[in-house]
């Protein structure tokens, strides 16, 4: 478990401790990111969701923000952390180093499936619906 503060275009967000936290684009947020609690983003939003990973306090909760967002989050306590790029690639992070990235500095793939109507996967998917 490590504790790190989330900052976001330069302000202040909160502190947590947790096993991690998951930045999503609407691609990514139909897996570990909903896996995790966070919520099903349609696509061609142009967002982030922040999703704490096993937070100790429930009061960390999902958020979303532009993706046009800088992101920035110091870790404070709990030893070094790794910071992964969708599985493929990582980076090793010390206690007091800041980690911050941007849509406009980190590009990142984005899949659209011909229709954007996400209700009849959702309803199959979340629901168990056969319609």
């Amino acid at each position: 478990m490590i504790e790190f503060e989330v900052f976001v275009n330069q302000e202040f967000v909160y502190t947590q401790r947790s096993d991690g936290l998951i930045v999503s684009t609407p691609t990514g947020s139909t897996a570990y990111s909903l896996a995790a609690g966070g919520p099903i983003m349609q696509a061609g939003l142009h967002a982030f969701t922040l999703v704490p990973i096993c937070p100790q306090s429930m009061t960390n909760r999902p958020i979303a923000i532009p993706d046009t967002s800088e992101i920035e989050i110091l870790v404070t306590q709990g030893g070094d952390a790794r910071v992964h790029f969708d599985g493929q690639s990582f980076i090793d992070v010390q206690t007091s180093t800041a980690s911050s990235s941007a849509a406009t500095t980190i590009p990142y793939a984005s899949y659209t499936r011909p229709t954007t109507n996400i209700s009849k996967p959702c309803a199959k998917n979340c629901t168990g619906a056969s319609n």
